[in-house]
């Protein structure tokens, strides 16, 4: 059963703080200000229950007044997206609004909304809570965001399905077209899949919690906790077989706070874990490669998930962690058509002009431009550090054994043959070489990332707006 909005409004915010702009009056766009936790938020809602008809164009300002307040001000934004009540009682059906013209074409129109909630890309962040099945306009804000958060049943969709049937012949319910499971796995827009009202209001709480108010403040540090589980039996957790899948996600229980850690796009291209969590109270995004889903390969949707999350904590000043875990990029002639090469590049450029402090970790296998993808060398990590288990080399050890069998390989390959083999079994040998600067336990993770973290927290932030991608 749907929650009134002021149930919604209620459960996201501090009590009696939230401020109605234009109270009283009959509107599709319900906006205002409050606290949560403290802090002051904007807040842009759809009215889902039915009712009369209201004046669109004043409706439409409401919601304007909200996104251009919050980047005046420069305070983080949440939208409730459901499909509009008020006045648009159409059964679902693509509603013919009065003065559509107007909506259309005027300054103050639907189009000033989309860019007010785009010129507060980087300056604050920006949530959207999808509760409802909607299309045409009322969708868009539930993109123009840096994270959206999907109740099941929800689904957003730019054609309704009567108008899909009528304009491309296409038989299609709200579901197939733009579903919450199809959303948050296969298009990618969605960041996490809520099977609940409380729990989508409960998700984007924990995520502001780890942001400042705007990119000119620091992510708020709390009370610290212990890791879920010791990382005294370190042994068992990243096999040494290179070709073994693992589960990433309990190495990341070992030095991670204890319930601090918040996917996101959990459900899509999940080779690549993007995660929020905090050491020792403080904030740290998280990349790490899942061998246990497509044995970790990079394809075109990982490039692109992992350089949306970048462009997060780099707007937001959140210092990173990248966990590696993998064999480099797919290969072959659907990659290509994929556009492999082109979404590796947009990850390679994204990294390369992140400012905020980042951490590189070599958990097993880091081959070829793969280990540029985690932030590798030449990328300016604050360290780079590795597991004994790291095999960090140009090809993976299967292959390097197939080579050794080529009687005919000239002295100068054998050698470089050799050397290849050595970091595949001997992380130690480039430290040596002053390439890696160390290798540690799994012990060591925690105070290792710690003490990464404070000293991130003494890095003064550049005073430059960096645009969340949207990708």
């Amino acid at each position: 059963m749907k929650l009134p909005l002021s149930v919604r409004i209620k459960l996201l915010t501090d009590k009696d703080s939230f401020e109605q702009f234009s109270p009283g009056i009959p509107s599709v766009y319900i906006a205002g200000a409050a606290t949560m936790a403290g802090r002051r938020i904007f807040i842009f809602a759809m009215e889902h229950e039915p009712g009369p008809p209201v004046d669109m164009m004043k409706s439409l300002d409401i919601g304007i007044r909200a996104a251009e307040m919050a980047l005046e001000e420069r305070c983080p934004l949440v939208m409730l997206i459901d499909r509009p009540g008020l006045g648009h009682s159409t059964g679902g059906k693509t509603p013919i609004p009065p003065d559509s013209s107007r909506l259309l074409a005027d300054r103050r129109g639907t189009g000033r909304l989309y860019a007010a909630l785009a010129r507060l890309s980087g300056e604050a962040p920006r949530v959207s809570l999808i509760f409802g099945q909607t299309g045409a306009a009322t969708v868009f804000p539930a993109a123009l965001c840096d994270a959206a958060v999907m109740i099941r049943d929800s689904a957003v969709c730019i054609g309704r399905p009567d108008a899909v049937k009528h304009m491309v012949g296409e038989a299609a319910d709200f579901e197939a077209l733009g579903g919450a499971r199809m959303h948050c796995a296969v298009s990618g827009l969605g960041d996490a899949l809520a099977d609940s009202e409380q729990d989508a209001i409960s998700w984007a709480r924990r995520y502001l919690a780890f942001f400042p108010a705007n990119r000119g403040g620091r992510p708020p540090r709390i009370e610290p906790a212990p890791p879920e589980e010791p990382a005294c039996a370190d042994g068992r957790l990243v096999p040494a077989d290179p070709d073994k899948p693992f589960d990433i996600l309990p190495l990341i229980r070992r030095f991670a706070d204890r319930n601090s850690m918040l996917e996101l796009k959990e459900l899509y291209a999940r080779e690549a874990v993007t995660a929020l969590a905090r050491v020792e109270g403080r904030a740290v995004g998280i990349v790490a490669n899942n061998s246990k889903n497509k044995g970790g390969i990079l394809f075109p949707e990982t490039c692109e998930k992992i350089s949306r999350f970048i462009s997060i904590c780099d707007a937001f000043g959140i210092p990173m962690l990248f966990l590696a875990d993998n064999p480099g990029f797919i290969i072959g002639t659907a990659a290509e058509r994929a556009g492999i090469i082109k979404s590796a590049s947009l990850l390679f450029t994204t990294i390369a002009n992140a400012q905020t402090p980042r951490l590189l970790i070599v958990a097993r296998r880091a081959h070829t431009a793969g280990l540029y993808a985690m932030s590798g060398p030449g990328f300016d990590p604050a360290q780079f550090l590795a597991l004994p288990t790291a095999a960090i080399s140009v090809f993976g050890r299967r292959a390097l054994d197939r080579f050794s069998a080529d009687r005919d390989m000239p002295p100068p390959a054998k050698a470089a043959l050799k050397d290849m083999i050595e970091a595949c079994s001997n992380p130690a040998s480039l430290v040596d070489k002053a390439l890696l600067d160390a290798v540690i336990p799994v012990s060591e993770m925690r105070p290792r990332i710690a003490a990464f973290l404070d000293m991130a927290s003494t890095i003064p932030r550049p005073d430059i707006r960096k645009q969340v991608l949207l990708v």
